[in-house]
């Protein structure tokens, strides 16, 4: 993988709250598991990138940035999608 796509560190004030999310997944994606780690893809502001870890896969996660309208972002009521890597 390019260094350019690596997930790396999450940027400061953009941090997922881990208890609240995966009391989510629980909820709602039991299937996926505990997310046990937390990355950043290190381009993207209109929507903010994230890659997740569970025990037994990877996934990716893309949210708004808290508080934002961006012009030409994608619009998300609320709305969780998650891609197997």
């Amino acid at each position: 993988m390019p260094a350019l796509d690596a997930p790396r560190s999450v940027r400061s004030g953009e941090e997922l709250n881990l208890l609240r999310l995966n009391a989510y997944l629980r909820e709602y994606a039991p299937e996926v598991g505990a997310i046990l780690e937390i990355k950043q893809f290190p381009g993207g502001f209109s929507n903010l990138t994230y890659w997740l870890r569970t025990a037994a896969q990877e996934y990716v996660l893309r949210r708004p940035p808290a508080g934002a309208t961006i012009k030409g972002g994608t619009i998300w009521v609320v709305n969780f999608a998650y891609y197997r890597c």
